[in-house]
């Protein structure tokens, strides 16, 4: 091999580390923040399904619209009325991976830093922790 395929070679090998390293990887994110990941399907009836993990419809920072969809999952779940739950405290945190704090066995979580919430809640003396970021929030006390 001549000194010049060699150097044709070493640059073809530089640029595909560089976009390999720097851009899949946001390709990804964007990939999976397009995806619904749904857990535990349950039948509503014969002929459609209902996920428990609720989609919301807005950015990162849409602190009102995550409390709002944590208190009405919570009040789905524990036969509280909204009115009686009580928001204790909400926190920005910076996730380690996508799985948002509450990883699941088996599944795969891009490890980057995921800009979120932590939303405390307290519904007739019990308090509830939902994790929210990328346009999704999940309890994390089952």
């Amino acid at each position: 091999m001549s000194g010049k395929n060699r150097k044709n070679n070493s640059k073809t090998f530089l640029l595909l580390t560089v976009f390999t390293v720097l851009v899949f990887p946001f390709f990804l994110l964007a990939l999976f923040n397009k995806l619904i990941l749904i857990k535990g399907i349950t039948p509503v009836n014969n002929n459609s399904f209902q996920a428990s993990l609720k989609v919301a419809p807005w950015g990162n920072d849409d602190t009102e619209n995550y409390v709002d969809l944590a208190i009405g999952d919570l009040a789905g779940k524990t036969d509280v009325a909204r009115n009686d739950i009580k928001v204790v405290s909400v926190e920005k945190i910076n996730f380690n991976d996508t799985s948002l704090g509450c990883p699941q066995k088996n599944k795969f979580y891009i490890q980057v830093i995921t800009p979120g919430f932590l939303i405390y809640l307290n519904a007739k003396g019990s308090d509830y922790i939902y994790h929210a970021g990328l346009n999704k929030i999940i309890d994390c006390f089952r």
